[in-house]
């Protein structure tokens, strides 16, 4: 029998969305790992989140009278996912049916994105009306387009320009114009391309208070959260830790959000949202900062509050992807909620680098 398992084991397992696969390896074969039987708990406990998502849209599908097929869930999940399959003439219907029961699209399409997106890909994604971070994934087939040619490739539509340029429903053929131009712009005419800001993908509910309490960071503090979204770490951590926060929020609309959530909490005193980016960090009092970004632009934010924090001020991130290996984070751990787990990252202002 193998011996214990290394943190560092589990963060690479995390990181290579294999944490069911080394449980499995390590405890169904008769192992008795402590680190794995927390890990073994979670998991189970993030299958139970899904399978009662998956109760929910069995019966969104049921009341809207959709024949979708719900792919089995396993006795362990590393993320909280329900997978449905629906034919191609259901997917506008279910798409609005979940939206009705207030699953929202992980991606926020315009008409003529949509369409055109719905011809390339054949899944798209819904996030919980929760706290707990679970998704739904609506499959209605394969790739619908895959590129046949390299100028094919090149001409095909994503996200920069789904999510850059708002067509109605019956041009969504113009999304190849669109590409073509960005192409001729960033790749011809040199012009850098900015990182993709991607969806708001909230934290879970129960992973706030663990991560901040394994970063140190506690009722003094003054906590910054970069990309604050709808607020819910700040006002978990205004409620369960008593520190206060300052959100920053890019899109106007999640910050009156954020700002409606501290003040249905309660906690309104201790929360303050400002619409803007992480250019202009309101940081003097600031002593630690929060940031759950894609990861290619967590080095440069971390860069800007390094500028923008005073000295010894701590910075934690956490994502199940891998992290950019620059700038090194001095700590980094598995670290789970009560039905959700994450690979945390802690800097500190003014550190080693």
């Amino acid at each position: 029998m193998s011996g214990p398992v290394a943190a560092a084991d589990v963060i690479e397992a995390i990181h290579d969305d294999r944490l069911v696969a080394l449980l499995e390896a390590k405890l169904d074969d008769g192992g008795d790992d402590h680190r794995l039987r927390v890990a073994d708990h979670i998991t189970r406990s993030i299958a139970a989140v899904a399978a009662r998502h998956a109760d929910a849209v069995d019966a969104v599908l049921r009341d809207a009278d959709i024949d979708g097929v719900l792919d089995p869930l396993p006795e362990r999940q590393q993320r909280p996912v329900v997978s449905v399959r629906v034919t191609p003439d259901d997917l506008d219907t279910t798409r609005k049916a979940l939206s009705a029961a207030g699953y929202a699209p992980l991606h926020q399409l315009s008409p003529g994105a949509w369409a055109s997106y719905r011809r390339v890909h054949g899944e798209t994604r819904f996030t919980s009306p929760s706290d707990d971070g679970a998704q739904v994934q609506v499959i209605w087939g394969d790739d619908r387009d895959p590129p046949r040619s390299p100028l094919h490739a090149m001409s095909r539509p994503g996200f920069d320009q789904w999510t850059g340029t708002d067509l109605p429903a019956w041009a969504w053929p113009g999304y190849v114009a669109v590409r073509m131009r960005d192409v001729v712009r960033h790749r011809i005419m040199g012009r850098p391309r900015s990182p993709a800001v991607g969806p708001h993908l909230p934290t879970p509910g129960d992973l706030v208070e663990p991560v901040l309490t394994w970063a140190g960071i506690g009722e003094g503090d003054v906590l910054l959260d970069a990309g604050c979204g709808d607020g819910r770490v700040l006002v978990e951590a205004a409620r369960t830790i008593g520190c206060r926060g300052i959100g920053i929020e890019i899109d106007p609309a999640l910050a009156e959000l954020a700002v409606e959530r501290a003040r249905r909490a309660g906690v309104e005193r201790l929360v303050t949202v400002v619409a803007g980016d992480i250019e202009h960090v309101p940081a003097p009092d600031t002593t630690a900062a929060f940031l759950f970004l894609p990861s290619g632009l967590i080095g440069a934010a971390i860069n800007q509050l390094d500028r923008a924090l005073p000295k010894g001020a701590t910075i934690v991130a956490h994502e199940q992807s891998p992290l950019p290996d620059r700038p090194a984070a001095e700590d980094v751990a598995p670290v789970y909620g009560s039905s959700s787990l994450t690979v945390a990252h802690r800097w500190t202002v003014g550190g080693p680098r």
